[in-house]
């Protein structure tokens, strides 16, 4: 094998799955649950910190202060963005721990044949 294509293969196989043909994996899901609650404690903190002070400060007057407070608004964005918990929870189950996908009825019904479906 040329060096060339040596090179080419080793950096597909280092390089990330969103990069590749493949699925993602198990990672993302774990990661974005665990990270974004969190971010979503750490903020809460802060501004339990900053007390009401933290609730009224002028951006330009402290930036610091004003990240934790945009992190404690956006925090509860961030867990449901992407998919909620739920699902995350979902892939979590199936994909690392093995067990059974849910129980659907309506798995070969096209979506037009459901009843409310259009």
């Amino acid at each position: 094998m040329p060096s060339s294509q040596a090179s080419i293969t080793s950096a597909s196989a280092s390089s990330p799955a969103c990069l590749r043909a493949s699925s993602p994996g198990r990672k993302p899901p774990i990661g974005k649950m665990t990270l974004a609650r969190a971010l979503q404690e750490m903020a809460a903190f802060g501004m339990d910190i900053a007390g009401t002070a933290g609730q009224v400060i002028d951006a330009s007057a402290d930036p610091d202060l004003a990240e934790i407070l945009d992190s404690f608004f956006m925090a509860p964005g961030y867990r449901m963005g992407g998919g909620t918990e739920e699902i995350g929870k979902n892939i979590i189950a199936e994909r690392v721990l093995g067990l059974p996908q849910d129980i659907r009825v309506d798995k070969t019904v096209a979506f037009n044949a459901l009843p409310g479906g259009s």
